[in-house]
């Protein structure tokens, strides 16, 4: 609409000429002579008239004029030049013209030029008045002539034993020079040469971007430095020692390599003169550059830092104070400066608080691995050594480093985890360029090493007899790990290259051994767990063989089951006890309480349980689903035959004529419906799923599961620590199923419906009872016999009998007089078992009754063929009915029954569950154990 009304193209312009005045080149240097860069202004700016800047970048007088100031006008550039007169040259500060003396050479350029090892003065040194022209003076003795043309002044040498020989610094006769030192010819001769090819060899063993991975090469770098350094370091020059230690680290401590051999041999003769900072190994004016064998075990465990860490202080977080020595490769020591950011290739990210106390994190990028191959000043490899500050002592503490690099027979002996081979050293260094150059290729290496994984680890101390205490800890010397790449410098620069981007992996890791009290806490659960587990399993074992009497032929697999059962729910709670308490000592806590194990160490225990109770409980449903389809379910019929049948055109019915038939429809509508509730649950396991997925990655409950004592979601990290993600996981599952469980219990049971319950009664108006066998002589009885006299009625007819039921004018259902107990547990003798079993193998195989029993029938597990006649089906239906009723009335004469509490042991070791309703049906509270309803734990676990 304003551009319709013309008033659009105004804003448009107003934007443009704002958005014109904005903008700033990005130069800090002007192309015209004329011009200087005003920083002040950001532009480029004419000098005033005669002035240029002469290649300096500011106004200035260039060579051959001199400057006259204008004394009225108060500005700092209110100067112009003049040219100087013919035979005449400006002085240095240009403030008048001068010639040439006689001790010069005349004019060479734009100044006087003099001989070699003269320089040019234009004071006099003893009244500081300006001499009429230039003159040329010899430098004093141990000194040269500065290396700016023309000089002015002289500089020392570095030996002050050195003479000027010509404007260089010799030494003078009979000594040799040596580095910055002038050494005896004798002396010299002693020290030896290190210039050899083997001495300048420099090994690669694992080489990327080439089908040789072992690849070796003269090093430009060791021919410079080598034999300086070796030489320097025997006459005790510090630096020449720092020089050759870094040349030893290069070569990745390869005791075979000369400068390795030459160091740890100067290092051993000053052993007897040794020691500091607690390290008896470390040498006399000597880099302490690795530890001993014996050593880097014991470094890595000692207890050199007193400082008390922390998570937190005053709600911010607790950072670790890390410096490093600098030096160079020729030995210079640069001084000491905080670890930043010098080996994060991957740029600042604050979602990586890597020098957060107790904040496990990760980090992984890619970076240009062409930034490295083309810089070979010594600044380009730099070498350190790690140090932690340690704010109790106002020290630095020395951090050990696991160079996986390391070299011992031609071989990475670092390679792997810690061990008794492993060597810790202390100069390390990130990114190799140096090594790499050869006087072939002078311009750019064929080799270089790069970073690919660092990893600073950080060990709380051992516990003492105290144990878990709320009280800060003291940690071990941090460890920093260093994992460097090797490349051929063709795959990353050529056409093409594959190779150019690198993968490097920075992480921190704070964890505690699983030692001392931790350890014994361990052990003290697992026989706990063990001892309860082992007397669930006898007592569930003896109750087997009770319900089982004389089939003792699947009794290997009941004890694998009964095992696989006691001891997966046992160590499933422990598991998450432990998993749970370690979670609360952890999270949210500024004082350090516990530190997690990591993946590496102390996580083995826990994963093997964890496996073991997988595959345990995995066998338990397995085994809990065949025994739900190997249970026996027979359905007595109590209902009477209402007379006979009527003769035709409804005349009275003879005496032979057939009873009225009993109706079936019951019996199968109560089937029906026991086989509808054969997997009815009081969870939900889609809703539960649902529900825990939603909150664990919907809601990134997951990410509280982090190793990190705080509940940041924006940490940079390995994923989710496994004890960790077990007590998050488990928790949320077992609060949402437990919410459902509760509805179940207090709403849906009470206002609505509960379906076994509903099944009793089904029964009881049904007029059927139910025998379900779940072993040979062990099961369960339903009674359902009803009160009244017919229920194979209409609706009022059944309408009737309920409210009569309701009214208390019959009888209580239960099967003993004026009792409700309608659901039993039933323990069979040897003869009732007996007698079923003939029946029962009468009704499926069509034998006779009284057969002798073979091991078919033993084994109670024989099931319908479809070549059995339909006629010994419904023989076979109506002895076992007729047997059964027999039973339960107490009219058979030779088997009857006593209903008695279940007794003291059985209640110890049967499963427990609240009862479905309390008040009613008490004895019915074990009864769902043959559906899913009662294993709902289980299944949940």
């Amino acid at each position: 609409q304003l551009m319709k009304r013309g008033r659009g193209w105004v804003v448009l312009a107003a934007w443009c000429v704002a958005a014109a005045v904005a903008q700033v080149e990005l130069r800090t240097t002007c192309e015209d002579d004329a011009e200087f860069y005003n920083a002040a202004n950001m532009q480029c700016e004419r000098c005033p008239a005669t002035q240029a800047t002469c290649g300096t970048g500011a106004c200035t007088c260039c060579a051959g004029t001199r400057r006259v100031w204008d004394a009225r006008a108060a500005n700092a550039s209110a100067f112009t030049c003049v040219a100087c007169a013919a035979n005449t040259v400006s002085s240095k500060d240009q403030s008048r013209c001068m010639g040439c003396g006689t001790t010069t050479l005349g004019i060479a350029g734009d100044d006087c030029a003099c001989s070699a090892g003269l320089y040019l003065v234009e004071f006099n040194s003893m009244t500081g008045a300006m001499l009429d022209t230039k003159q040329c003076y010899t430098c004093a003795r141990g000194t040269v002539p500065e290396s700016a043309s023309p000089p002015y002044s002289c500089v020392s040498c570095i030996n002050s034993l050195m003479l000027n020989d010509a404007g260089v610094c010799t030494c003078g006769a009979g000594t040799v020079e040596v580095g910055s030192l002038c050494v005896d010819d004798t002396v010299a001769a002693d020290l030896g040469s290190f210039t050899k090819e083997d001495d300048r060899t420099v090994k690669y063993y694992d080489v990327k971007g080439t089908d040789t991975p072992q690849q070796q090469l003269l090093s430009a770098t060791f021919a410079k430095y080598l034999d300086e350094a070796v030489k320097l370091c025997k006459l005790d020059d510090q630096r020449g020692c720092q020089s050759l230690g870094n040349l030893c680290a290069l070569q990745n401590f390869d005791d075979e390599s000369t400068a390795c051999a030459q160091f740890n041999n100067i290092a051993e003769e000053r052993s007897q003169r040794s020691g500091y900072h607690g390290f008896s190994s470390w040498p006399t004016d000597m880099p302490y550059l690795q530890y001993d064998a014996g050593e880097s075990k014991q470094v890595a465990s000692s207890d050199l830092v007193k400082m008390r860490v922390a998570f937190a202080k005053q709600h911010k977080r607790f950072q670790m104070e890390y410096y490093l020595a600098v030096y160079t490769v020729n030995g210079t020591f640069l001084g000491f400066e905080p670890l930043v950011n010098q080996f994060n290739l991957c740029g600042v990210d604050s979602r990586f608080p890597f020098y957060a106390f107790g904040f496990t994190t990760k980090r992984a990028c890619h970076y240009d691995a062409r930034h490295f191959t083309g810089n070979q000043s010594e600044l380009a490899t730099l070498f350190y050594d790690l140090y932690l500050y340690d704010a109790s002592t106002d020290e630095l503490v020395p951090v050990p480093v696991f160079y996986k690099n390391y070299v011992k027979g031609g071989v990475f002996i670092n390679d792997g985890k810690m061990s008794v081979t492993t060597r810790l050293t202390r100069r390390f260094f990130v990114v190799d360029i140096l090594s790499g150059f050869t006087e072939d290729s002078p311009q750019a290496p064929l080799i270089v090493r790069v970073p690919r994984e660092i990893i600073l680890e950080v060990t709380q101390q051992k516990t003492g007899k105290k144990g878990l205490t709320v009280k800060p800890k003291l940690i071990n010397p941090p460890l920093l790990t260093i994992r460097l790449e090797e490349r051929l410098v063709s795959s990353i620069t050529g056409v093409g290259a594959r190779h150019a981007n690198i993968k490097l992996i920075v992480r921190s890791e704070y964890h505690e051994e699983l030692v001392g009290p931790w350890l014994v806490l361990q052990i003290v659960l697992a026989i706990i767990a063990v001892g309860v587990g082992t007397l669930l399993f006898f007592g569930r074992v003896i109750c087997w063989v009770i319900r089982n009497p004389e089939n003792y032929l699947p009794l290997l697999g009941a004890v694998l089951m009964t095992a696989a059962r006691c001891f997966s729910d046992v160590f499933f709670w422990v598991l998450f006890a432990e998993s749970a308490f370690l979670y609360v000592l952890y999270k949210g806590n500024e004082t350090v309480k516990i530190l997690l194990p990591t993946n590496h160490q102390g996580l083995v225990w826990f994963e093997v349980l964890l496996c073991i109770c997988w595959v345990a409980k995995a066998l338990r449903i397995l085994h809990i689903l065949y025994r739900q389809t190997t249970v026996d379910v027979f359905i007595v019929d109590w209902e009477k035959t209402k007379g006979k049948l009527a003769g035709p055109g409804g005349q009275p019915a003879p005496t032979n004529a057939p009873n009225i038939p009993v109706s079936v429809w019951r019996t199968l509508l109560a089937v029906n419906e026991l086989n509808k509730i054969q997997t009815k649950r009081k969870t939900s396991l889609g809703l539960t799923l649902a529900v825990t997925v939603c909150v664990l990655a919907g809601c990134r409950g997951l990410r509280t599961a982090y190793p990190q004592p705080a509940f940041d979601v924006d940490i940079a990290t390995d994923g989710v620590h496994v004890i960790m993600a077990y007590a998050v996981c488990c928790f949320v599952m077992l609060v949402v199923a437990t919410l459902q469980v509760v509805y179940y219990q207090i709403l849906r049971v009470r206002l609505f419906k509960d379906e076994t319950t509903l099944f009793v009664d089904l029964l009881s108006v049904s007029n059927l009872s139910c025998f379900m066998l779940t072993d040979s002589a062990f099961g369960y009885y339903i009674h359902g016999r009803s009160v009244h006299s017919c229920t194979d009625t209409n609706l009022p007819g059944l309408c009737a009998n309920l409210q009569a039921e309701q009214a208390n004018k019959t009888a209580k259902r239960g099967l003993t007089d004026g009792t409700t107990d309608q659901v039993m547990e039933m323990y069979l003798t040897p003869a009732v078992a007996q007698q079923m079993r003939q029946i029962y193998f009468y009704l499926v195989k069509g034998v006779g009754a009284y057969q002798t029993l073979d091991s078919e029938v033993v084994a109670h597990r024989v099931r319908f063929s479809t070549s059995t006649p339909a006629q010994h089906i419904m023989q076979g239906y109506k002895a076992l009915n007729a047997f059964l009723k027999l039973f339960i009335t107490h009219t058979h004469p030779d088997h009857h029954y006593t209903v008695k509490p279940r007794t003291r042991p059985c209640k110890l070791v049967a499963p427990i569950e609240l009862p479905i309703e309390p008040g009613r049906n008490r004895q019915s509270r074990f009864y769902p154990g043959v559906y899913l309803w009662h294993h709902q734990l289980i299944f949940l676990v």
